[in-house]
């Protein structure tokens, strides 16, 4: 592993970084920080304000693309190889998306299948990545991976023990907010919706939470998350009528900020009659962080960024649509430079 490694993930409202450095068998966290967007003046000025805080001096950054700005397509082929895939991918999905498969950046994973393979085929806009990366470089950032966010925590929740093989990860806490299915320990879905997440993060972030909740706000929050459990149950019984199989998740895992709403758990417990697991990525023996790191740190910030930071840059369970003309293709490293 890289000394020191990035991890940056770029919501529509906000931006977090994490610093890691690997030694054997174990993480340190050496630096962090979380910066809104709106606040700063926008995303470079954001960016900018970030690298300061967390520090220029990274070997690898690996960033991640907001969940909305990607397309979802599950599809069958007729084989399991993956060169196969990999060639014929464009062709099927022609007929399925609203523009010319030649401006997009395609990449997938596969499920499990025996004689066919189920495939998550996941795809950007070229020109996005253009203008996405080129904010990025403006501020001397160069990553070497652009995953989807909340797909790397599912796939490092995958490698925890316990971590059951179907279940949900929920990410709430803006106006967007995600949710990322798993089967098999394989990521299958990805969606987003939209829903007042935005009102449980500012009672968070404010500290009017628990008994110290407004009667109305609270009310908001509920009313918030019944619609969005009901997208959630829409969208499972579509993906049971589309795939064919019941699906019938072990457990949701809850992250962001709306995940540290006091009631959150019971709430959704409630509405979609499963238990509920906040998220706290570090709660491994192999994580460490100093005291005045860990004083700052706060999970529903910062895990998005520390799932990308510890994320292997090898093809593996996430994406990468880092390909074609955007593939990197010099040293693997960020641009230093002094701000």
């Amino acid at each position: 592993m890289p000394e020191k490694i990035l991890g940056l993930d770029i919501s529509s409202d906000s931006v977090s970084a994490v610093q890691v450095t690997g030694k054997l068998r174990s993480y340190q966290i050496t630096a962090c920080g979380h910066t809104l967007i709106e606040e700063a003046g926008g995303l470079e000025e954001a960016l900018k304000k970030l690298i300061e805080e967390v520090g220029p001096d990274s070997d690898v950054c690996i960033s991640s693309i907001p969940a909305e700005y990607v397309s979802y397509r599950n599809i069958r082929m007729p084989f399991r190889d993956k060169k196969k895939v990999s060639q014929t991918i464009l062709f099927e999905l022609e007929t399925m998306v609203p523009f010319a498969v030649e401006d997009l950046v395609v990449d997938f994973t596969m499920l499990e299948g025996r004689e066919q393979s189920e495939i998550l085929a996941a795809s950007v806009r070229r020109t996005y990545i253009s203008e996405y990366l080129a904010h990025l470089q403006t501020n001397g950032i160069d990553p070497t991976v652009l995953d989807i966010s909340s797909v790397p925590t599912v796939c490092w929740l995958l490698k925890q023990p316990g971590t059951p093989d179907r279940g949900l990860l929920l990410s709430i806490g803006g106006d967007r907010n995600t949710m990322v299915l798993y089967n098999k320990k394989r990521v299958a879905l990805v969606r987003t919706f939209l829903f007042d997440g935005g009102t449980i993060t500012r009672a968070v972030l404010n500290g009017t939470t628990g008994e110290h909740t407004d009667s109305k706000i609270a009310e908001q929050i509920e009313l918030s998350l019944e619609s969005f459990s009901t997208e959630v149950q829409n969208t499972l019984h579509a993906f049971e009528w589309q795939t064919g199989k019941a699906f019938h998740p072990e457990r949701i895992f809850v992250t962001g900020t709306g995940a540290f709403y006091p009631d959150i758990e019971k709430i959704l417990n409630r509405l979609l009659d499963l238990p509920v697991e906040r998220v706290d990525l570090t709660k491994n023996p192999k994580v460490n962080m100093e005291e005045n790191i860990a004083q700052a740190w706060n999970p529903g910030l910062m895990d998005s960024a520390f799932a990308l930071a510890v994320r292997e840059t090898k093809k593996g369970l996430g994406f990468n649509f880092r390909k074609d003309e955007f593939e990197v293709k010099n040293s693997p490293l960020c641009t230093r430079r002094s701000f």
